[in-house]
């Protein structure tokens, strides 16, 4: 069994009208935002032994801030062609993973990750700033992981909604 957490970047500042929209950074509040985040996981020993997040600066930072509130580190990987992922693009990184990673996180942007989340479970949710969706996938090998197969989420957890512990669950078939 494989442990798989989808979250969409922390909110970004659109202060600075030169910067590109890769090179935006984090506005405070998607700061604490994403530290609030990482405490949660934490909390809930949901730590992922390994992190792959989009190279555009809001995403590594979200994926940086998560990292300093976990106590053990988990291993970073950047990869561009997560910059606006397509969900089928999203799938072949969680499938080039590394077996020794039970658990992984991708940190990533919408509208690739709102739509793998719609795709799997076909429930619309909306992945606003910082929302991670959480799996349990039922498989030995990440490379098995197919793009149309049903993955009910466990637990779809946003920022604002943390601290009444009101989280979303997943669907469930009847």
């Amino acid at each position: 069994m494989k442990q798989l957490l989808l979250m969409r970047h922390a909110k970004s500042s659109w202060r600075d009208k030169e910067l590109s929209d890769f090179d935006r950074p984090l506005k405070r509040r998607g700061q604490r935002a994403a530290l609030r985040m990482g405490q949660h996981l934490r909390e809930q020993q949901l730590i992922p032994s390994h992190i792959v997040s989009s190279t555009a600066e809001r995403a590594h930072a979200t994926a940086e801030l998560l990292l300093s509130e976990f106590p053990e580190p988990s291993e970073l990987e950047l990869r561009d062609e997560l910059y606006h992922a397509l969900p089928k693009t999203i799938v072949r990184v969680i499938r080039d993973t590394d077996d020794n990673h039970d658990s992984l996180m991708i940190v990533g942007h919408n509208p690739g990750l709102e739509e793998l989340v719609f795709q799997w479970s076909a429930d619309f949710v909306e992945f606003s700033t910082t929302a991670i969706a959480h799996y349990s996938l039922r498989i030995d090998r990440w490379s098995e992981l197919k793009l149309n197969l049903v993955q009910n989420y466990e637990n779809l957890w946003k920022p604002k909604e943390l601290d009444g512990e009101t989280t979303e669950t997943s669907p469930q078939p009847e």
